[in-house]
């Protein structure tokens, strides 16, 4: 999520601590991290092995939708993206 010209502290009082409650409580999360710098967020969510990360990310998703009613209409709005990691053996 973006919302320029913010700091630091009011993004994250403002959408970030709310977010990440809401994702710790879903039953697929194994770890939330967050990256937070003037202007803009990034959450990072950490699966459990074996979750499905459709539904997850559709869960993520609508946990977004209803947090929108809080943060400031010009905000950009916060998304959601499914990053796959794969490491070589």
């Amino acid at each position: 999520g973006a919302y320029p010209g913010a700091s630091p502290d009011i993004l994250d009082k403002m959408a970030v601590k709310s977010i990440e409650d809401d994702i710790k409580n879903l039953s697929n999360i194994d770890e939330v991290s967050s990256i937070i710098k003037n202007g803009f967020f990034r959450i990072k969510v950490d699966l459990k092995k074996g979750a499905n990360s459709k539904e997850t990310l559709d869960d993520i998703r609508d946990i977004i939708s209803s947090q929108k009613r809080y943060l400031p209409s010009d905000m950009d709005e916060p998304t959601a993206k499914m990053l796959k990691k794969s490491f070589p053996l």
